[in-house]
């Protein structure tokens, strides 16, 4: 995200205007993605208008992060841009395909390696070829572009992922906590019809 701005601010200039309109692309990619996905596996108009809508009505309850000037939204269009290809394509292109995707996602917020390694197991069990190839593709872009951060800042990065974090305490209560209050709590509809499948 930091690359793509600066390169952003470049061609229109540095405000956060731009940084924002950044945001709201990334935003839109998803939503565009929900209505995709939806249409494509044939779940009807409603679902296909259902879906983006869901995630447009939490912009609230998520505090506002689509539009915000971070990270936040893209890494989010990263990951799902990665589970779209490997869930409606099948073969070695589209498995690194999504690992560069999902590499990219890890690059932009580290937490995506999280859920891009859930994603790549989950192709690994489908096919194991391709699941080789996403895991290979996720380790090498996201592996990758983070050791050249980490060379390139001279230590730092690694400083503000993982040291700063790690001076933090633990809040054993929001184990749960998520579930019930930020999930449940702020859309109980949605939080059963997820659960539902």
């Amino acid at each position: 995200y930091d690359y793509l701005g600066a390169a952003a601010s470049s061609l229109f200039g540095a405000s956060f205007t731009t940084l924002r309109a950044l945001s709201l692309l990334a935003t839109t990619a998803v939503l565009v993605g929900l209505a995709w996905q939806q249409w494509r596996s044939r779940e009807g108009l409603g679902a296909t208008l259902l879906a983006p809508g869901f995630f447009a009505a939490a912009f609230v309850p998520t505090a506002t992060f689509y539009d915000v000037a971070r990270g936040d939204v893209s890494f989010v269009a990263l990951l799902f841009a990665g589970f779209l290809v490997v869930r409606f394509r099948e073969g070695l292109v589209a498995a690194i395909a999504g690992g560069v995707l999902c590499g990219l996602a890890v690059f932009t917020k580290q937490p995506a390696a999280v859920v891009g390694a859930a994603l790549g197991l989950a192709v690994l069990l489908r096919r194991r070829p391709d699941g080789i190839a996403f895991l290979a593709a996720l380790a090498i872009v996201g592996g990758g572009l983070c050791l050249f951060e980490e060379v390139r800042s001279d230590g730092w990065f690694s400083f503000y992922v993982l040291t700063v974090p790690s001076g933090h305490a633990i809040d054993h209560a929001q184990l749960l906590g998520f579930w019930r209050d930020d999930l449940f709590g702020t859309s109980p509809v949605l939080t059963v019809l997820a659960a539902c499948g």
